[in-house]
């Protein structure tokens, strides 16, 4: 008998456990609440009918949680019934069943001044309780109110999660979160400052959007703004300007996201250790990363620090992807960048629309492993920027540039030379790297920079506007070129323009449209070890006021047959060169003369000892005892050239040679 009655008082239980989907189950509670919100709850708990219950003195279980008529040990409620709670129970927790901000609160007697931010806090204003969310790990934004409806603005929402949030984690779940603003001074939807510092943002991955208004209230707004904000943390977020709603029509208007993050430190380094992992930007008007950068900002602007960027993507930017300036010790790898720049960010200009911009003082800066496609003016550039009114240099230096992988460059004539890598500083180095299918320059070094390396890359060119693969002009020089390999530039595949202390070194130029290696105006130079092969133009070209060059061990050739030979000359050095060893190169198969010399002496400098090469004796200058003519043709002379036995000027006291090595 006892058993048939425990039995039915078993069904009784089940059919009530069923009854309301209002009514939660012990289960599903202990889940809701974690096993910190659990744990805290439970002084609670073990004084409540739930004790009753298990001691037979209640009906059910459920009747104890839940009530039967009669007060019970967690409260089924909502959020607008809990703010108008005219009676707050310290001894029960309430569970909200608000869809999508489901939770357990408790009310907190000793609180009399926490605001009610819809999440964590619920104010009843009559009676002046709060109630505060038992949870454990990451906030919500859906706690808050976000809808993530891609309609609904959110920004308010996500305002007061990131607040209640901050120096912990705050979780996006799935879903477009609409955000704008309409403050003119921060022009931020999001102002990360000191407060927030230690904050994760985090979201489910690709299908977790937070999209910049359309056509919002502020021409020039963004998503989010860091100024004295440090360790903070994004990952798993797709970020959307929406700059693409109206870029067509309106160049002007259109800027719905200037920016989505925006670094503005009043200070050095307070911004820092900012990471981002695992996010995908888009449709930024502007950059999607940018840190001061206007000429608005006068020099020097305060250093962001620490900055990782690391398995991002970016896409369809009006400009960068990452815009640094004046940066230290960050980090941009393992990304993908796709469709940047050329876009009319103002009515008479287009954006360049870089993969990585390292403007000017970055310094300690390593971009690497990154792969881009459809870029715009460039891939990459280290800056050199001057201050306003002359007032001086602002470089970086130290940067790296290794391994990435960049192709299929956009075209736009009006935005004149193109090129791959710009390096305008010190300490430059390009290591690894393939570009193919850019247009212009493959590297372009300018004149603010210097010992810059371009060490390991391939440069494979399109040949549609005028560029050579490597250039470097009037800067303060000690470059190295090595192990590249530089086809179809439809300049040249190396040249050197008034720069000094080179080495060029172990180079393939293959299909250029002019010269395989250019020297012009020169100084102090070792060419050594490169091959320059089915050139439009001579394979190494030394030329101009060039002196102390070292041309050894090159092999320049054509290497087809009949007509389709172009190369005329493999080396060839003009008069007005000097100071030049020439030995041990290979040069064959020219349409014209494999090594060519000017017409007048050109001195070199072989084993030590000065030397000239010409057919004939000069007529003017000093000339040293022991200074050697080499005959160019000593077929033709009958021995192998002259040598200065008294020493003399011609015109004062003439000097004497004698020929040597009789043939």
């Amino acid at each position: 008998m006892d058993t048939e009655k425990s039995q039915e008082t078993v069904h009784v239980q089940e059919r009530e456990m069923e009854v309301s989907s209002a009514r939660m189950s012990r289960r599903a509670l202990l889940a809701t609440a974690g096993l910190g919100g659990m744990a805290a709850a439970s002084g609670f708990l073990l004084n409540s009918g739930l004790v009753s219950a298990s001691n037979g003195k209640d009906s059910t279980v459920t009747n104890a949680v839940y009530g039967n008529g009669k007060k019970a040990c967690c409260e089924t409620t909502t959020i607008e019934s809990l703010r108008n709670e005219a009676n707050p129970d310290a001894n029960r927790p309430y569970f909200v069943k608000n869809s999508g901000r489901e939770g357990i609160f408790l009310y907190d007697p000793a609180d009399t001044s926490s605001a009610d931010n819809s999440g964590t806090v619920l104010v009843s204003p009559s009676v002046g309780a709060r109630f505060k969310r038992i949870y454990e790990g990451s906030l919500n934004v859906r706690w808050f109110g976000a809808k993530g409806d891609g309609v609904t603005d959110d920004t308010a929402s996500i305002r007061l999660a990131i607040e209640a949030g901050r120096g912990g984690s705050v979780y996006f779940p799935e879903g477009t979160y609409i955000v704008s603003t309409d403050d003119s001074v921060t022009r931020a939807a999001f102002l990360l400052t000191a407060d927030h510092s230690g904050t994760t943002l985090h979201g489910a991955g690709i299908g977790t959007v937070i999209k910049a208004v359309n056509n919002g209230i502020l021409k020039f707004f963004y998503p989010f703004r860091l100024t004295t904000a440090k360790r903070i943390t994004v990952r798993g977020i797709k970020f959307d300007g929406n700059a693409d709603a109206n870029w067509l029509t309106d160049p002007e208007v259109s800027l719905n996201a200037h920016h989505l993050f925006y670094f503005t430190p009043p200070a050095d380094r307070e911004v820092d250790n900012i990471s981002f992992s695992e996010c995908f930007f888009r449709g930024s008007f502007n950059s999607a990363i940018q840190s001061y950068g206007s000429a608005a900002h006068p020099y020097p602007h305060p250093i962001s620090s620490q900055i990782r960027i690391e398995n991002c993507h970016f896409e369809q930017t009006g400009n960068h992807g990452v815009g640094m300036n004046e940066w230290v010790d960050s980090v941009v790898t393992g990304c993908t960048f796709y469709d940047l720049g050329m876009k009319p960010v103002l009515a008479n200009g287009f954006g360049s629309g870089m993969c990585v911009d390292v403007s000017g003082g970055c310094h300690n800066i390593v971009v690497a492993n990154n792969v881009g496609e459809r870029t715009g003016i460039a891939a990459f550039k280290a800056e050199t920027h001057e201050k306003p009114n002359n007032g001086g240099d602002v470089p970086s230096s130290h940067i790296l540039f290794a391994n990435n992988i960049v192709r299929n460059f956009k075209r736009e004539p009006n935005l004149g030379t193109q090129y791959a890598i710009r390096m305008n500083g010190i300490r430059v180095t390009a290591i690894g790297n393939q570009f193919e299918n850019y247009y212009g320059r493959g590297v372009d070094i300018s004149g603010k920079s210097s010992e810059c390396s371009v060490i390991g890359n391939l440069f494979i060119a399109n040949g549609a506007t005028i560029g050579s693969g490597i250039y470097t002009s009037s800067n303060g020089g000690r470059m190295k070129f090595a192990n590249n390999e530089l086809h179809n530039a439809n300049g040249s595949g190396i040249e050197c323009y008034a720069s000094n202390d080179l080495i060029i070194q172990g180079n393939k130029v293959s299909g250029a449209n002019y010269y395989g290696i250019s020297m012009t105006h020169c100084q102090r130079a070792i060419i050594d070890g490169n091959e320059c092969l089915d050139n439009k133009m001579t394979g190494i070209l030394a030329s101009g006021s060039s002196n102390r060059l070292n041309i050894v061990n090159n092999l320049c050739c054509d290497t087809r047959t009949g007509a389709a030979r172009t190369q005329p000359n493999g080396i060839r050095v003009l008069d007005t060169v000097t100071n030049v060893e020439l030995t041990h190169n290979q040069a064959y198969n020219h349409t014209s003369t494999d090594i060519l010399f000017g017409t007048a002496p050109i001195s070199a400098i072989e084993n030590g000892v000065k030397a000239w090469y010409s057919d004939s004796l000069p007529t003017t200058g000093a000339w040293r005892e022991g200074d050697k003519i080499m005959c160019i043709h000593p077929g033709s002379t009958g021995f192998v050239g002259w040598v200065c036995t008294s020493a003399g000027t011609y015109g004062v006291v003439n000097p004497i040679f004698q020929p040597f090595g009789a043939l």
